[in-house]
């Protein structure tokens, strides 16, 4: 059986001329790009390709690309999206796919020219999907596209021509040594060409000049050092390429219009990928969030009305943010970073090794807030302190309490950092039972339980999160189960049933409020089963 699964989503027309010489290519999933006719230049971040009739490019989904056709020229192009499934579970009566693009080349120049049946394709899948008669309309969609995608990825005919190859492997040793000297000789040397004729080359491929280029990825880089680290100024110039500090400061100036530390110090328009709550708790407004996490913070209600929202594959609209600092989880795949570094510098944040206290302290470092960040602290422990206290009257005080989420059907545990879970264990001092505090010393991670581990992990009091989402049926049989009725907190009705866009997220701002929250369920018994 197929380990891969190509599934047609659009095909599209493209056409520059005299009224309109260049447009932006932006899409969801994947995309090849076939040069009809005519020639042109593409732009992919900072990659730049001479394009003809015949070249066939990959482009990966959330980039922007920029095709452009010469003054006095048009062009024309088919743009292709589908998307890529992968075979992860296979059983007796079902089949699961998760969307995989690891099998996909990298974004860039596939090929120099096309076989005259790759255009019968690419042509067959736009007359069909412009038909209006689509019972003529034979082969499918879905055929066409399989034998598209073996013409484009099993050939072996994707070298580019020399020059344009040449300039490519100077700018990737740039990206790779931007640390180290770098000059026009010695990049000329590594391309064999003679210094005069590789400026030339490098400039019209380019659109810079060759110490222009490494100059700008240097300040590139030099904003992302300034902007996600608390190394110094000498550090940094170092770091860039720059033995002289004093002669990078002004080097920086010249070309940001700003000393290094007026840059650093400066206000930022942050958009956030998540800790929203640390944002807020900082006094830092975010001018852009994640659909999933504004969604997910019902703590923050009042405070996110009005910030403008984006989803996470909509690079297009993240830009029109104009951020000049994005926020991000350190689990965020490696490739969205990278395109992400496209629009601004990218400062992530583990928070599987951190504590939300630990994140809190460490945003508030690298963003300038230092002394918010420790007012923060104060009044989150004394929020904390206040909240021990009045749960010492609590009748189950010396009784065991864990955190629990339940999604189709299935019962996880929380993870030391989880959801409610630094709440409840580390902020309010509250017991959990023994597997549990086994399991978050040895290695604090969210594991699901099999039915048969529900007793030995299953507290007095349980915290449970609901993810309502497709397939509750499996839930609803899971909650009417022998196996769930049967434990003791759900005979004592000691079940506490926690809105769930209240416990996603728990840092800052969000942190103080879930204590409040958890103090009141408990001793209110709110939401209790």
């Amino acid at each position: 059986m197929a380990e891969y699964y190509y599934e047609f989503r659009e095909v599209r027309a493209l056409a520059l001329g005299s009224a309109e010489r260049q447009t932006t290519l932006t899409t969801d999933v994947p995309a090849l790009l076939l040069m009809a006719e005519g020639d042109g230049s593409l732009q992919v971040g900072e990659s730049f390709y001479n394009v003809h009739y015949g070249c066939l490019a990959m482009l990966a989904p959330g980039l922007r690309a920029q095709l452009r056709c010469p003054e006095g020229a048009g062009l024309s192009a088919y743009l292709l999206q589908f998307d890529v499934y992968r075979l992860i579970e296979h059983g007796r009566d079902h089949l699961l796919h998760r969307r995989s693009y690891e099998i996909l080349p990298q974004t860039g120049l596939l090929a120099n020219r096309s076989s005259p049946r790759l255009f019968e394709l690419f042509r067959l899948l736009y007359e069909g999907r412009q038909s209006s008669n689509k019972a003529l309309f034979s082969p499918t969609p879905q055929r066409l596209l399989l034998e598209t995608i073996e013409l484009c990825f099993g050939r072996n005919d994707v070298a580019s021509p020399p020059e344009q190859e040449s300039i490519r492997k100077a700018i990737r040793h740039i990206h790779d040594h931007y640390k180290n000297e770098l000059n026009r000789g010695m990049l000329a040397e590594l391309t064999g060409y003679h210094p005069h004729y590789f400026s030339r080359k490098f400039l019209k491929e380019t659109g810079l000049s060759v110490t222009d280029y490494i100059t700008t990825f240097r300040m590139k880089k030099a904003k992302e050092q300034l902007l996600t680290t608390d190394s110094s100024v000498k550090e940094i110039a170092r770091y860039v390429g720059f033995s002289d500090a004093l002669y990078f400061s002004r080097k920086f100036k010249s070309h940001t219009g700003l000393y290094p530390t007026e840059y650093r110090n400066q206000p930022r328009r942050i958009a956030a990928f998540q800790f929203l709550g640390t944002l807020l708790q900082l006094g830092l407004r975010p001018v852009g969030g994640e659909s999933h996490m504004l969604r997910y913070s019902d703590q923050l209600r009042d405070e996110i009305k009005s910030i403008p929202e984006f989803e996470q594959w909509d690079l297009e609209k993240l830009r029109s943010l104009a951020p000049e600092l994005i926020v991000a989880p350190g689990y965020l795949r490696r490739d969205l970073q990278q395109q992400l570094a496209e629009i601004a510098p990218v400062l992530t944040q583990s928070t599987e090794e951190a504590s939300p206290l630990e994140i809190l302290s460490a945003l508030g470092k690298l963003l300038g807030r230092p002394q918010e960040a420790e007012q923060a602290l104060e009044r989150l422990h004394a929020v904390a302190a206040l909240a021990r206290e009045r749960l010492a009257q609590w009748p189950g005080v010396e009784e065991t309490v864990a955190v629990y989420e339940v999604a189709a059907g299935q019962v996880y545990l929380m993870g030391r950092y989880d959801r409610c879970s630094f709440a409840v264990y580390q902020m309010l001092g509250l017991r959990p039972p023994s597997g549990v505090d086994r399991h978050l010393r040895q290695n604090g991670v969210c594991i699901l339980l099999a039915p048969d581990q529900l007793e030995s992990y299953a507290a007095d009091h349980m915290i449970v999160s609901l993810y309502e989402e497709e397939g509750m049926e499996l839930t609803k049989r899971l909650l009417a189960s022998n196996v769930w009725q049967s434990l003791p907190a759900v005979q004592r009705n000691q079940v506490y049933w926690a809105p769930i866009g209240q416990c996603w997220y728990n840092d800052g701002l969000s942190l103080e409020r879930q204590i409040r929250m958890l103090e009141k369920m408990l001793l209110d018994r709110t939401w209790a089963e």
